[in-house]
């Protein structure tokens, strides 16, 4: 009996790695998910980390650059959410969790978001109200677009108005940064045109690109160089769209979906016999 009761504890020992990790963070996890942090964290960057702690689908964002640039420690084996929540409580943060936009949230403690983890539009808790998520989310956009332009200026070169005709110029960087007399232009390379577009999108502006074909299975291209310089996602989209109409053998429509960060292009082929 003792040896039967050793070979099934050796068996246990032998399946558990597997198991568990097959409990690991997954594309799919939700708040509720028993997604679980395989991997412990000592002195690292919650930068770096933030692929470890939270499911690939999410995304995280920081209301403040110190929070960023701190260094934290975790254990391995806790649910993903605990695992923020020991973080927040160690490490004075807040993490707000939000079940609907897969966001995370990483600010200093305060009246609303004490350290820890606060789950909100979950089956967990809804506690919008009380949170004030608008106007929090308002400074998280702000935020992630300060950074974005901080590093572009750090990448780019600024090209006053009376020189952006220059061809030299255009040809000798892909974007610029607007401050003062100058403006943000930015170029859409040759090549295969979802590729490109889809790198264009998610780069400027941090859109999604979706595309739908009609009429055909191959693979449009960029033919020439395409500069851009909207101020907005509709701005560079619509700009983009009349270019793309010169084309004798597609027609191209974007439609822009601003609450999920989604450029839909709808490519019809009016040489296929589609229309």
């Amino acid at each position: 009996m003792l040896k039967l009761f050793r070979k099934i504890a050796f068996a246990t020992c032998l399946i558990s790695p597997s198991v568990f990790a097959s409990n690991c963070l997954t594309v799919d996890n939700y708040v509720e998910s028993e997604g679980v942090v395989c991997d412990a964290g000592k002195n690292m960057a919650i930068t770096s980390a933030a692929e470890m702690l939270i499911p690939k689908d999410w995304k995280m964002r920081f209301l403040e650059t110190e929070v960023q640039q701190q260094s934290v420690a975790w254990p391995r084996g806790k649910l993903w959410v605990d695992t923020l929540d020991l973080i927040g409580r160690t490490s004075n943060i807040g993490f707000l969790v939000d079940g609907n936009k897969k966001m995370v949230v990483a600010l200093r403690p305060n009246d609303n978001i004490k350290p820890g983890a606060v789950v909100v539009n979950s089956k967990i808790a809804r506690t919008r109200q009380f949170l004030g998520l608008d106007e929090l989310y308002a400074r998280v956009d702000d935020t992630e677009r300060a950074r974005r332009e901080e590093m572009a200026r750090k990448s780019t070169t600024i090209i006053p108005h009376s020189k952006l005709n220059s061809k030299r110029i255009n040809e000798s960087r892909l974007s610029y940064v607007k401050v003062d007399d100058a403006v943000f232009v930015t170029q859409v390379v040759p090549g295969d045109m979802e590729t490109k577009l889809r790198e264009f999108f998610l780069s400027r502006w941090n859109y999604r690109l979706v595309v739908n074909k009609h009429g055909f299975y191959s693979n449009p291209r960029i033919k020439e160089t395409m500069s851009l310089n909207g101020t907005t996602v509709v701005d560079d989209a619509t700009t983009l769209q009349k270019l793309l109409n010169v084309d004798q053998e597609f027609s191209f429509l974007f439609n822009i979906y601003n609450g999920n960060k989604v450029v839909e292009l709808n490519i019809t082929c009016k040489v296929c016999g589609y229309e």
